[in-house]
Order: structure tokens, then C-alpha cells, then sequence
């Protein structure tokens, strides 16, 4: 009995196992005594299999490395040609350069050649602008020749060497035709004097010294109670920043409202004091005027020109620098 349920079991587990064997079962069962035992038309038909699958894998391998070779092949074909075409281009691109540079060049040499040639020659100069000098001295001090080729290197500083004269503020250029140039200058007007070692100079509302004179002048307005240093005042320099400002400080309130309370008023002397402020002398008014500081200008010449009005011809001083609150314009009589 023990034996026969033993065979039972073996049975059941060989069915189990044949459940579980892959599609070509390379050994059989047997129902009975549950060994094993080789198939080898089966096993031949695997080994088959395997071969062909092994000689299919080899193929495709083989074909796949084929086609690697073929890609990096055409990859390097096309780099290279990339790398020919590129190097062509910039062949190319270099011999171009080279053809404008040298066009470049004979283009230039030909303009050069042309401006040199006898169909430039400078055969007059024209002067307009100036007053206070003469064409001849302009033309002196431009340092370009008649006669000559009109662009010679001096035409490249004539502002500058017109400049060395204080009276040209500015100057321009003119070509009128291939043997004529027209200079246009702009002179400095003189406005101011000052003295300095019992000498005489003439400024410009800038503060540029313009000329040095033996005697006073009589038709400018006399800045007193200057800063700039005496070894400092030449002819052609400036004079100093805090000056410059007086200056045109002055120069505001003459234009925008000592000039505007009648027609031809006299001015003999202006300054600034940083304690009294603004200080405007009336020649012909015969009255010193104290306007202080800038403020309420308006104000302050309202109230000069009618005190100048009620004052006529008496001389005296007028005192304007006050706040209009609390005190008032005042004019005080000479003595």
C-alpha cells in the first residue's frame, strides 16, 4: 500500500512539472514511474533554434556595426566637406578684403592726387564778421598762404590760430569755390575795464581779458573790487571763476532791468561786495545804486525808477537792498 501512494504522488508532480516547461520540452515524463527521459528530437530541434538564433543575432550585429561605419563615414565626409567649404568662403572672403583694401586705397590716392593738383591753388580769401580787425590781420593769423594749395596743413588749425587773438571768440569755414575760402569770424565785445599796476584792460561779459590800453577807457563800465590775483592779468587770459560769476550776474541784471528804465542809461561802474551785494554807479543819473542781492529785482526796479524820477539831477545814493517789510527804498542826498 505505502508503495502505490508513492507512485500516486510522483504522478500528480510530474503533471505539475510539465505545466511548467518552457514551449520545446527537451524531456519526457513518464506517467508511471515519474523519470525523466531526453527527447533528442526535441533537444536537436532546440540546439536548431539556438543556432539560428545565434547566427540571426551575429547577422544583426554585424549589420548594425556595418551601418555605424557607414554612418561615421558619411559623418566625416560631410565634416570634410563642411571644413573645404569653409575654408573656400574664407578664401574667398579674404581675397575680397584684399580687392577693396587695395580699391580703397588707389580710391584715396586718386582724391588726394586730385585735391593736390593745380585746379586747387588758393588764389583769395574772403573776410566777414570781423570789426575790430582787419581782413589783413585775420588773414595774418590764420597762417594760410595765397598762391598755394587750398588744403594745406595750416587750414586744419585755423580756429586755433585765430584764436591766439582774443578778440575771435569764434570763426568758420567756408570753401566758396576750388581757388576761394571765406573765414566768418565772431569777435568779443568789449564791455568791462579794469585796472591793474596803473594799467588799463578791457574784458568781454566772459571775463576774457581782450586788450591793455595806456588810458581809462571812457565808453565801458569799470569792475571794481576784483579777485583775480594781478600777476594772473594778461592780455588773453581769463579772469578767475568767482569773477566770471559777478560778472555775469551783472551783466543779467544791466540787460534784464537797469537798461530797460530808459533809453541810453549811463552805466560807469558795477561790482559785487559779498557783504552790500550789487552795486550799479548812474553817471548821468549821478546816483550810486545799492540793489543788494537778486532777490525781488523786479520790486527793486520799480521803486529805482520812480526814486530816479522824483531825484532828477541830484545827486545821491539810493538804497535798495531791503526786504519791502519792515524797511524801505531809501535815497540819501549827497553832502
Amino acid at each position: 500500500m505505502p508503495k502505490k501512494e508513492k507512485v500516486k504522488y510522483k504522478t500528480q508532480k510530474a503533471k505539475k512539472v510539465k505545466y511548467q516547461e518552457a514551449k520545446i520540452q527537451l524531456f519526457d515524463y513518464d506517467q508511471v514511474t515519474g523519470t525523466k527521459k531526453e527527447n533528442k528530437e526535441k533537444a536537436k530541434q532546440q540546439k536548431k533554434y539556438q543556432k539560428q538564433k545565434l547566427k540571426e543575432l551575429k547577422e544583426a550585429r554585424k549589420k548594425e556595426k556595418q551601418e555605424e561605419q557607414e554612418f561615421e563615414l558619411d559623418l566625416n565626409i560631410n565634416n570634410n566637406k563642411a571644413i573645404s567649404n569653409q575654408k573656400v568662403k574664407k578664401k574667398k572672403r579674404k581675397i575680397k578684403g584684399i580687392v577693396k583694401f587695395i580699391i580703397f586705397i588707389l580710391l584715396i590716392s586718386g582724391i588726394i592726387a586730385f585735391l593736390k593738383s593745380p585746379f586747387f591753388t588758393l588764389q583769395k580769401i574772403s573776410v566777414k564778421g570781423n570789426n575790430k580787425l582787419t581782413a589783413a590781420e585775420v588773414i595774418k593769423l590764420s597762417k594760410i598762404e595765397i598762391n598755394k594749395n587750398m588744403f594745406q596743413k595750416n587750414l586744419l588749425s585755423l580756429s586755433k590760430n585765430l584764436k591766439q587773438n582774443p578778440y575771435i571768440k569764434s570763426v568758420s569755414l567756408k570753401i566758396i569755390s576750388s581757388s576761394e575760402l571765406e573765414f566768418d569770424v565772431v569777435e568779443r565785445i568789449e564791455k568791462y575795464y579794469i585796472t591793474a599796476s596803473n594799467k588799463f584792460y578791457t574784458i568781454d561779459n566772459s571775463g576774457m581779458i581782450i586788450k591793455e590800453v595806456t588810458t581809462e577807457p571812457t565808453n565801458l563800465i569799470k569792475l571794481s573790487m576784483f579777485k583775480t590775483e594781478e600777476k594772473n592779468i594778461k592780455v588773453g587770459n581769463k579772469l578767475n571763476e568767482s569773477d566770471i560769476k559777478d560778472i555775469e550776474d551783472i551783466s543779467s541784471i544791466l540787460d534784464n532791468y537797469i537798461y530797460t528804465i530808459k533809453k541810453n542809461i549811463e552805466v560807469s561802474e558795477a561790482y559785487y561786495n559779498e557783504k552790500i551785494g550789487y552795486v550799479i554807479n548812474l553817471s548821468q543819473e549821478k546816483k550810486v545804486v545799492y540793489l543788494g542781492d537778486k532777490n525781488k529785482m523786479e520790486t527793486k526796479i520799480l521803486y529805482l525808477k520812480k526814486i530816479i524820477e522824483q531825484e532828477k539831477g541830484i545827486e545821491g545814493e539810493i538804497f535798495l537792498n531791503k526786504d519791502f517789510k519792515d524797511k524801505f527804498p531809501v535815497f540819501r542826498e549827497k553832502v
